[in-house]
C-alpha cells in the first residue's frame, strides 16, 4: 500500500482499499500511505485515500527524518504544480479542518472573522465564517438572519471571484461545512482605516498620508469598475491596511457584478451605510458605478 501510494499507482491503491487494506497502516518509519502520497505529490491518490479510505491527515511519522510530521506538514515543504494540486485536493476533502485557527479578529452582522493558518502551506489568512440555518442547532439563528448572512457571503464570493489587484482583498478559496460557509481572504495585519482616523484626532490624517491612501482606494475602485463590480459600501471601516502599509478595499458583501461600461443597466437595491451612501441609492431611483464615487468623496 505504501509503495503504491508513493509511486502514484492509483488503481493499485483503489484495489487495496476494496480488499480491506488499512489506510492508516504504518511502515518501518511510522509513515502512512497518505504521508507518501503527499510527499511525492500524487494528488489523485491523496484524494482517494481521504475520500474512500478515511486516511488520517494528522497522524505523525514516528521515526526517521520525518518524525513528528503529519502528511499535511510534508505538503507544506513542497513547491511546484504537484504540491499545488495536492493542496487543492486537501482543501476540497478537509475544508475547515485544514486551517489552524488563531484568534477572532472581527465580528459583525456578516458572521465572524478569524485569523487562521493553512496547515499545508503555512499561509496566514482571514477566515470569514458565516453561520447557516441547520435543524440540529441547539440555538439556531433566525431563518431571516441566517438567510441574509448566507446571501451576503455568496454575493461577496461572486464579487471577488477572479479579481486580483494589489489594493483589493483577494479571495483565496471558499468552502462549506454542515453549519458554516467559509471565505478565506487576505489577512491584513494593520487593521482598518477608521482606526487610524480615530487615533489621528480632530485634524484627521496628515495630508500626504491622506493623499497616499486616497490614491490607492481610487485605483482599487477604477479596477473594480473596469471588472464590472460596484462596491456599494465604500467607507473607512472597509479599507484595510496590510503589513506593508498599503490599503486593501474589502467587505464586498453588498457588492454587485453589474457589467462594465457606461451603458450598464441601473440597479435598484437599497444597500450600504446611510452616512456614506449616494442620494440616488437612498431614493431608490436606480444607481450604477457613480454611487461609489460619492462614497469615495465622503471618505476623503
Amino acid at each position: 500500500f505504501h509503495y503504491s501510494a508513493g509511486y502514484g499507482e492509483l488503481a493499485a491503491c483503489e484495489a487495496l482499499l476494496r480488499a480491506g487494506a488499512d489506510c492508516n497502516a504504518r511502515d518501518r518509519a511510522g509513515m502512512t500511505p497518505l504521508h507518501w502520497a503527499c510527499l511525492k505529490g500524487h494528488a489523485d491518490v491523496v484524494g482517494v485515500l481521504l475520500r474512500l479510505g478515511g486516511a488520517d491527515a494528522f497522524a505523525t511519522a514516528e521515526i526517521g527524518i520525518f518524525a513528528g510530521k503529519t502528511a499535511i506538514d510534508l505538503v507544506a515543504s513542497q513547491e511546484g504544480e504537484r504540491a499545488a494540486a495536492v493542496r487543492e485536493v486537501l482543501l476540497q476533502q478537509m475544508g475547515a479542518s485544514l486551517f489552524q485557527l488563531r484568534k477572532v479578529v472581527g465580528r459583525g452582522g456578516y458572521g465572524v472573522v478569524v485569523k487562521a493558518t493553512r496547515r499545508d502551506s503555512g499561509q496566514v489568512l482571514a477566515l470569514k465564517a458565516v453561520r447557516k440555518q441547520t435543524s440540529g442547532d441547539a440555538a439556531p439563528p433566525s431563518p431571516a438572519a441566517s438567510s441574509r448572512e448566507v446571501s451576503a457571503a455568496l454575493k461577496e464570493r461572486t464579487a471577488l471571484a477572479g479579481l486580483q489587484h494589489p489594493f483589493v482583498v483577494s479571495l483565496h478559496c471558499a468552502f462549506q461545512t454542515k453549519q458554516h460557509l467559509y471565505l478565506a481572504l487576505d489577512f491584513c495585519a494593520g487593521g482598518d482605516l477608521a482606526m487610524y482616523v480615530r487615533h489621528a484626532g480632530k485634524g484627521g490624517l496628515p495630508e500626504p498620508t491622506a493623499q497616499f491612501v486616497s490614491a490607492e482606494v481610487l485605483l482599487a475602485l477604477e479596477y473594480l469598475h473596469g471588472e464590472g463590480v460596484i462596491h456599494r459600501d465604500v467607507k473607512a471601516e472597509n479599507v484595510l491596511v496590510d503589513e506593508q502599509g498599503h490599503v486593501r478595499l474589502a467587505d464586498m458583501n453588498v457588492a454587485k457584478r453589474h457589467g462594465a461600461g457606461d451603458d450598464a443597466p441601473r440597479t435598484f437595491t437599497l444597500v450600504g451605510t446611510p452616512f456614506s451612501t449616494a442620494p440616488e441609492v437612498l431614493r431608490g431611483g436606480g444607481h450604477s458605478f457613480a454611487c461609489d464615487w460619492w462614497s469615495f468623496g465622503v471618505l476623503l
